[in-house]
C-alpha cells in the first residue's frame, strides 16, 4: 500500500466532490492532477453505482450480512470500530478471523472512527 500526501488526499475528495455534484472536470484540469498509478483517482463513475457500507462491525455483519451479500453477488464495505463495550461484550462484534474472512471473500474493511 503507498502513502498518500495530503495534496493527494485533497484532490481525490475534490475529484469526488465534483462527480458527486454532477460537475463536468475539464480534460486539460486533468493534467494538473497528481500521479495516479493505480487508476483509481480517473477512472469514470459507473451509471446508477450503489454503494453498500455497514458500521460498527457487529457480528451480524460477518454471519448474516456478508452471505446475503455475496449470494446476490454484491460487495460492500464494512467499518470497524473499538467500542467500550467490546472490552466486556466481545460476542456483540465481529472477530479478526471474521473480519479476515471478509477481506478474503472480497469485501472492504475500513476503519471507523470514534469519537471521544
Amino acid at each position: 500500500m503507498s502513502r498518500c500526501s495530503t495534496k493527494n488526499i485533497l484532490a481525490a475528495a475534490a475529484i469526488m466532490a465534483c462527480i458527486s455534484a454532477g460537475i463536468a472536470l475539464p480534460a486539460k484540469g486533468l493534467a494538473n492532477l497528481p500521479d495516479d498509478p493505480a487508476g483509481i483517482l480517473r477512472k469514470p463513475v459507473p451509471d446508477k453505482l450503489v454503494v453498500l457500507t455497514f458500521d460498527d462491525s457487529p457480528a451480524s455483519h460477518a454471519t448474516i450480512v456478508a452471505p446475503l451479500l455475496k449470494a446476490m453477488g454484491f460487495g460492500g464495505t464494512f467499518y470497524v470500530c473499538d467500542f467500550d463495550s467490546f472490552k466486556t461484550r466481545k460476542d456483540w462484534y465481529m472477530t479478526f478471523r471474521q473480519m479476515k474472512a471478509l477481506a478474503d471473500a472480497g469485501f472492504e474493511i475500513g476503519n471507523h472512527t470514534k469519537v471521544v
